[in-house]
C-alpha cells in the first residue's frame, strides 16, 4: 500500500495552490510522458530529466524491492503545480503538496507542471544513504522568433 500525505499549513494557501493559472486547464495533447522513474533498492533510473516551464509532464513511477522510501520531499516537489497523483485506481486531483511513501513493490503517477527553472535533486528519504538521485533540470520556455 502506498501511503500519501498531503501536506497544507493553512486552508487558504490550499485554496491558492489548487487555483493556479497551470495545470488544470491544460490539453492533455500538450502533455509530454515522460521516461518512467524506476526505484529499485539502492538505484533511481533515468540520470537526469530536462523539463520546459509552464509544460505539462506524466511521469510514471516504479518502486521495485521492499526498502521503504518517502518520494516527494524534495525541494523539486515545492517548484511545481501538482496536476493530479495517481495511485492504483485512486486519483487525486490538484493536491497542494504531496509526498508518496512507498513500502513495498508499488506503482504511482505524477502529472504536473513546473513553474520555476532550475536544477534539483529528486531521491527518496529514509532510503539508504547511497541511494543515487536523478537530476531534473527545468528550463524556460523556448519561444518561436
Amino acid at each position: 500500500m502506498i501511503k500519501v500525505t498531503i501536506v497544507c499549513a493553512l486552508a487558504f494557501i490550499c485554496i491558492i495552490q489548487t487555483k493556479s493559472a497551470f495545470g488544470a486547464e491544460r490539453s492533455k495533447s500538450n502533455e509530454v510522458l515522460l521516461e518512467q522513474l524506476v526505484i529499485k533498492n539502492a538505484s533511481i533510473s533515468p540520470a537526469l530529466y530536462t523539463l520546459e516551464r509552464t509544460r505539462q509532464y506524466r511521469l510514471p513511477i516504479t518502486k521495485d524491492g521492499d526498502r521503504k522510501c518517502t518520494f516527494g520531499v524534495d525541494k523539486f516537489f515545492s517548484q511545481i503545480y501538482v496536476v493530479q497523483l495517481k495511485i492504483g485506481d485512486t486519483i487525486l486531483k490538484q493536491p497542494p503538496r504531496i509526498a508518496i511513501e512507498f513500502t513495498k513493490s508499488e506503482q504511482a503517477e505524477l502529472v504536473f507542471v513546473p513553474e520555476h527553472a532550475g536544477s534539483y535533486l529528486l531521491g527518496c528519504k529514509g532510503g539508504p544513504r547511497k541511494l543515487r538521485r536523478v537530476k531534473v533540470v527545468v528550463a524556460e520556455p523556448h519561444t518561436a522568433k
